[in-house]
């Protein structure tokens, strides 16, 4: 089977863990499908095979840690990190988040936010957020909030 990946990827591929591969490897297609981003989700596993986000998900909860990486500029990797931790959500009710954007300092105002116990007015003024943070992540604060989802600077 012919893939887009060359002899020296698969390689590299071949050495990171099953899940980190279905990271990186979605992240290869960033706009590839981009009219569509929903049906455009999809991964490759250690045999280049696609692989539905629903059959990810099903591994992922398996695991007791998630790594996600993105690029912070990147529309369709914060697509597709919020519709992962919305699948996430849904499987496996014990979570938390863990966020690079907000700084250990600021874990106090974090978990009051969360807690819904201040404002965001007043979250946003102590916990100095990315210039993005409203595009691409506020979506995820938003939602570990929703399901009281304990998140950690």
């Amino acid at each position: 089977m012919k893939t887009l990946f060359s002899k020296k990827y698969k390689t590299e591929l071949k050495k990171m863990s099953k899940i980190m591969r279905y990271f990186i490897v979605s992240m290869l297609f960033q706009f590839f499908f981009s009219n569509v981003y929903s049906n455009a989700i999809f991964f490759l596993d250690k045999k280049s095979k696609k692989v539905s986000l629903k059959t990810l998900v099903e591994k992922a909860i398996k695991f007791d840690v998630i790594f996600f990486g993105e690029h912070h500029d990147n529309n369709y990797h914060h697509f597709v990190q919020l519709k992962l931790f919305s699948e996430l959500i849904k499987r496996k009710k014990k979570m938390v988040l863990s966020m690079e954007m907000f700084e250990k300092d600021t874990q106090r105002y974090l978990s009051l936010y969360i807690d819904k116990k201040i404002s965001e007015t007043k979250f946003l003024k102590q916990v100095r957020p990315w210039m993005n943070y409203k595009k691409h992540y506020h979506p995820l604060i938003f939602m570990a909030r929703k399901n009281k989802i304990r998140v950690i600077a």
